[in-house]
Parts: structure tokens; sequence; C-alpha cells
């Protein structure tokens, strides 16, 4: 096949695509977001459930054709210099500049004046806001003047300058985590990720899974664990929150629909290990009224969780339904009788060998019915998957038909984003199906089922006792 035969495959699957997201949204009488107004949720949430398949089709295509037809000198200029991109958005975000623009109003504000308000200098700030504005975060309306617009405003805190200034440490409370998550990634997630290079290249840490000896303890000057870490510095607060922005990633109802819940019997038993403050408990809480769960945590986050239900779902602690549960996941599992060992997110924070004893601990208090739950991403190759594995119930061969990348490639980038800050933060990673059967295969469990969430990565990986 020629190039331009290639060429005009993917122009064909953009122009499919694109009828079908017209005809989806005309049936409802409904307009794509546009990109120059700012983010409403609710419009959001209505695209991203209708057409999430259809979206990562044109995402994927549109930058297959764009690494086909640029020049490679000009795309390796691209890529080599797109660290600015976060060091200008940790810059904005830590500036308020989103909020600031947002009680501009539509027409925007001249950078001058945004400079005053935030200040800073003007002329540093112009050039990092045309640097976004051409990368389409926030817009340049006309010289130096600036606005929101749907990518700027979905890290909007909705507070007002006023209240983020007298109580900074509160901004990210009670947001949607985006503008947490942001800072997170763009602090000390990217100053670990630079020095990539010089801990691999180490012969003291080339070889190292030990999760002291990684690229962030390097970057940060610290022996300390990254989790530890957290908890002695201003950022455990941004974290928490940021983890409800990085859950934007995955549907709401994603972990109701990766177990069949309803088929537990009566009273049966949930343990949310590492379930931080139940937020996932708590979707599952609400609709299977008949289950028992057990949310736990360290110390620290346990108070947390039980001031967010005492809020979101009083009844549940107060009538025993859910209880939280101060616990190491290191240590032998205190709950002998579960029916559900839910792991959400856990597994990729640890290397193989200390995963191995966190999920020994589960399969030691397992009994013949306990199953165990694992929510995380599934790397995909960016071939075509011929391993045994892709032969479990759920699982797939490949993600995309030719000639797009079989992993869907740029509207799958962010699993392997996510997977190198496990690496360069933890010396973990995220995993490939492969990699799941042989660690859970080594504690004892075996894969029985595969549930991915729709057009991501994400998965819900359920699995027996051997």
């Amino acid at each position: 096949m020629s190039t331009f035969q290639t060429l005009r495959q993917l122009h064909n699957i953009i122009g499919n695509a694109l009828d079908g997201l017209e005809n989806n949204f005309g049936e409802r009488n409904l307009d794509w977001p546009a990109l120059d107004k700012p983010f409403t949720p609710g419009e959001e949430e209505s695209a991203a459930a209708l057409c999430a398949e259809t979206t990562n089709k044109i995402v994927a295509a549109a930058e297959q054709i764009t690494a086909t037809v640029r020049g490679p000198s000009f795309s390796l200029f691209d890529a080599s210099m797109v660290y600015h991109l976060p060091a200008c958005l940790r810059f904005v975000e830590q500036t308020h500049v989103v909020e600031i623009l947002r009680e501009a109003g539509s027409d925007g504000l001249h950078v001058e004046d945004i400079a005053v308000k935030s200040d800073q200098n003007v002329l540093k700030l112009s050039h990092v806001l045309r640097l976004l504005a051409t990368h389409h975060i926030f817009r340049e309306v006309k010289p130096n003047v600036f606005a929101n617009n749907r990518l700027s405003s979905a890290f909007d805190t909705g507070k007002s300058i006023k209240d983020i200034l007298a109580d900074p440490a509160a901004k990210y409370d009670n947001t949607n985590g985006m503008a947490a998550f942001i800072d997170l990634m763009c602090d000390e997630m990217f100053k670990a990720s630079s020095y990539m290079t010089e801990t691999y290249t180490d012969p003291k840490t080339k070889h190292s899974v030990e999760p002291t000896q990684t690229s962030f303890q390097r970057a940060l000057n610290t022996d300390m664990l990254y989790f530890p870490w957290l908890e002695t510095t201003n950022r455990v607060r941004r974290f928490g929150a940021a983890m409800i922005g990085a859950a934007q990633r995955v549907a709401p109802d994603a972990i109701l629909k990766g177990f069949p819940w309803g088929s537990l019997p009566k009273n049966s038993l949930m343990v949310d290990v590492g379930g931080g403050i139940g937020t996932l408990a708590l979707k599952i809480a609400k609709v299977h009224t008949d289950i028992h769960i057990v949310v736990q945590d360290r110390p620290m986050v346990i108070g947390m969780g039980e001031k967010f239900w005492m809020a979101e779902l009083p009844d549940a602690l107060s009538s025993g339904r859910v209880r939280f549960e101060a616990h190491d996941f290191f240590e032998p599992q205190p709950c002998q009788n579960a029916s559900v060992f839910l792991l959400h997110n856990i597994c990729h924070d640890w290397p193989d060998a200390f995963a191995i004893k966190i999920l020994k601990h589960l399969r030691e208090a397992a009994q013949p019915h306990t199953k165990l739950l694992i929510g995380d991403q599934i790397i995909p190759y960016a071939c075509s998957d011929d391993t045994d594995a892709s032969d479990l119930p759920g699982a797939a061969k490949t993600l995309a038909p030719p000639p797009l990348l079989a992993n869907l490639g740029r509207a799958n980038a962010v699993t392997y984003e996510v997977d190198l800050v496990m690496q360069t933060a933890l010396n973990s990673q995220e995993r490939t199906l492969s990699e799941f059967v042989s660690l859970l295969a080594k504690a004892g469990w075996k894969v029985v089922y595969v549930h991915r969430v729709a057009e991501s990565c994400f998965s819900h990986i359920t699995a027996e006792a051997i």
C-alpha cells in the first residue's frame, strides 16, 4: 500500500467518525462543545459518554497523519522541547491565571492587567500564555489580550481570587481536582522525569527496583519513599484533590460495570484495600445497599475519609454498613471473610516484589469464594497482542484496525505517560495483561476475566484464588 493510500484511509477514518459524531449529536439537537468557549461539565460528560470510541479514532488518525506528513526534524524539534508545556502549565496554575480570566469575562484581559493581578512580570507572562494558546490552552483574542477557552477553564477551581489568596492551602478543596492534578504532575513528577537519564544510566540505580532509588529521590534530594515524603510536605492535601482529578480519565460508573456486584449474596463484605477516602466505595454503597464495606488506608487518610462520608452518606457509617480501618497492606490482612478484595490503582504504585507481598497477604486471607478485583491501566502493545493472555475472556488483541496503531496511538498516550510517572517516582509501572497474569500467579491468584472500561486502557481484572 502506498503512503498516499494510507493517508487516504486515515482521512476516511476521520471523515466517517465526524459523520458519526454529527449524526449522534444531531439526533439530540446538540452541538459539540466549542474550543473557544468555557468548559461546561454537563456538556462534556454527554460528549464523553456518547462518543469515546469515535473521538479516539479521530485523535489517533489525526496524529498519525501529522506524524506522516510533517518533516521528521520538525517533529523531533517539537518533541525535544515539549517540556516547556508542563513548566508553563504549572506557572499559570500557581499564579491563578485561569481564575483571573474567569473573573475578567469572555472578552479576556490584557496581559498587563493579568500581570498586575497575579503579581508577575508582564513580558514573561505574555510569552508563557502565548505558547499555551498555541497549544489551544487559553486563546489570544487580540494582541496581548487573553481569555479562557474549553481547555484552560477545565482546571478552573471556581473560586474567587480573593478567597484563594486568603487561604492558598484550600485552593483545591471541593473542586474537580484538575488544577491539583496539573500541579502534581508539573511539580515533583515533572522534576523527577528530568532525572530519568541520570538515574537509568547510573550503575548504582540502573537495575534497581527499590522505590527509594528512583528519579524522584535524585530530583528532590531525599531518601524517603514518595508517599511518606508526601506526608511531610504541604502537598498531601493537594494529592488527595489530584486523585479526584485523575479519576476523570475513567467513566464515573466504571466500578459498577467492572464487576457483577448484584450477584453477591446479601451482606457480603467488600474490602477496599488502600481505598483512600472511599470515593469508589461510595459509588458501590449508594447502588448496592446490601453490601458491607471496609475501607482501609493509612491513619492520616482514615480521618479524611470519615469526614467525607459523613458529608456524603452518613447513614452508611452510623449503621455500621461501612467502616474505615487503619491498615498497612504490607502487613497481614485482618479481614478474613471478604467476598471481594478491591485494589484500585494500587498495583501500579509498587514494583513487582512489593506488589506480590500485598497480593500474598490478600491470598492468605481469602476464602474459597473470595474474588480479587484489580482496577488498573492495562498497557496495550503498540502492535497486535499474540500472547496467551489475549485469549482471556474480555481481553483484546488489538484496539484499532489498520492502518491505525494497534493501541490507538496518541489517543491512549496518557496511559504510557502515567506508566513513566510510576517508574520515575516509584520504580513501579503500569503493566501489560501478560505481566498482570504473571504477577498474580506468583501470589496465588488466577485471572479469570478482564473488563475494559469503554474505549480506555483502564480495566478491571477479576482473579480467583489458586
